[in-house]
Parts: C-alpha cells; sequence; structure tokens
C-alpha cells in the first residue's frame, strides 16, 4: 500500500473523501454535500469521471430519498444536483469521463431505465432506452471504448400460465449522448436460451453477443 494513502472510518454518516497520495500528513478533504443529520442519510456509491466525483447521496432532503450529485475531485466546488427523479444505480463514467450511465427505478411503470447525464451537470440527464409500457427492465448495460456509445439489455417478464412466468431479454445499442434512437440487435429471446453474455470490441465498431440461431442453438453474432 502506498504509504500516503490510509483507509479511515470518518463519522457516521458514511462521507467520501479524497486523500492526496503525495503526503504521509495528508488529511482527507470532506466531498458530499451536507447530510441530513438522521438515519439513512449517506453517501453509498460513487464513481471518477475526469476531474468530477459524481456520487449518490440519501437524505439531502425530505422530497427526494436518493438524487445523484457532482463535486470537484480537489473539492473546489460546491455539489451539484444531476438527477433526484428516482434512485440512481450502478454508476459508470465514459472512457473519456464526460458522460455518467446510470440505472434508475421509473416510477410510472415500475422498471428500471436506463440514464444518462454529462459529469459537469452542463445539460439534464436523459433517458436512453424507449418507454417500456410491457414491464421490460434495463438489466445490464456497457459502455463502449471509445465512450460514444452503451449497449444494454432489456428483461421482460412474460405471463405463461398456469405456469411459472417466462423470462425474455432483448439487447440494444444507444449513442451516451442520446442523439438518435437505440438500435435494436437482437429481438426477445427465452433467457434459459438467450445470450449469457455480450461484449464491444477494443475500436467500439461492433458487439459480439450469444443468441439462439434459427436452428435452436445458441451461437455467436456479431
Amino acid at each position: 500500500m502506498n504509504p500516503g494513502f490510509a483507509l479511515r472510518r470518518l463519522a457516521f454518516p458514511l462521507t467520501v473523501a479524497v486523500l492526496a497520495l503525495s503526503s504521509l500528513a495528508a488529511q482527507g478533504r470532506k466531498l458530499n454535500a451536507p447530510l441530513a443529520f438522521r438515519y439513512g442519510a449517506d453517501a453509498t456509491e460513487f464513481v471518477l469521471a475526469g476531474e468530477r466525483l459524481v456520487y449518490r447521496a440519501t437524505g439531502l432532503d425530505p422530497l427526494h430519498y436518493s438524487s445523484l450529485l457532482s463535486t470537484t475531485i480537489d473539492g473546489s466546488a460546491p455539489s451539484s444536483t444531476l438527477f433526484n427523479a428516482g434512485p440512481p444505480e450502478q454508476l459508470t463514467s465514459t472512457s473519456d469521463g464526460t458522460r455518467v450511465l446510470f440505472r434508475s427505478g421509473n416510477i410510472t411503470y415500475g422498471t428500471a431505465d436506463l440514464f444518462s447525464v454529462p459529469a459537469d451537470g452542463s445539460q439534464a440527464a436523459i433517458r436512453l432506452n424507449p418507454v417500456f409500457t410491457t414491464g421490460e427492465d434495463v438489466y445490464s448495460f456497457r459502455p463502449s471504448p471509445d465512450g460514444q456509445h452503451v449497449v444494454y439489455e432489456a428483461v421482460v417478464a412474460e405471463p405463461n400460465p398456469p405456469g411459472e412466468p417466462v423470462f425474455r431479454r432483448r439487447l440494444f445499442e444507444a449513442p451516451v449522448d442520446g442523439s438518435r434512437a437505440p438500435t435494436l440487435l437482437t429481438p426477445a429471446q427465452e433467457l434459459s436460451r438467450a445470450y449469457p453474455g455480450y461484449a464491444i470490441t477494443s475500436d467500439s465498431t461492433r458487439v459480439v453477443f450469444m443468441a439462439v440461431s434459427p436452428g435452436n442453438r445458441a451461437e455467436l453474432f456479431s
């Protein structure tokens, strides 16, 4: 471990802090916005995006249980709110650090959507998937190496009386800035036979995935 770095429990509630690695005498500087002094007020998840620290915090105000905020890594600027329309999760920065991708619950339909927002808060967050009115959830997502696109899978539970529901999923691609509608890469397939994974090539030009072919065989596609 670098001698200039020490892990320290700062206080309750949990606080996001940064320590300079170059000095043994470095002191942690609190970066998150003031948290309400009540149970459940925490900074619970964060991601580094370029020169910004983007984090999720709960208990900041009585109207929004969970919010997404951004500040500078050196603490030179106060936090600004990026999103508070639902609980953000799975915070992921694009490779160039300009945007943060995350999932959040859709209050209207009770599903999880995929959002993108500039790390500096210069624009409002945008939803990257279409509005799923059939109960689909964005289950997972991966940004491309060049930071311009994201591939995500959507899962839905279809009724199958009198048995258990059948889970199906589809694979989509979309630009991270929402400049065009998502592209459907695969039709809906049963989860038990659908692709167990997908990957984006290092040059960000193609997606490799597994799917069931017309011959009912699990095969690789690109």
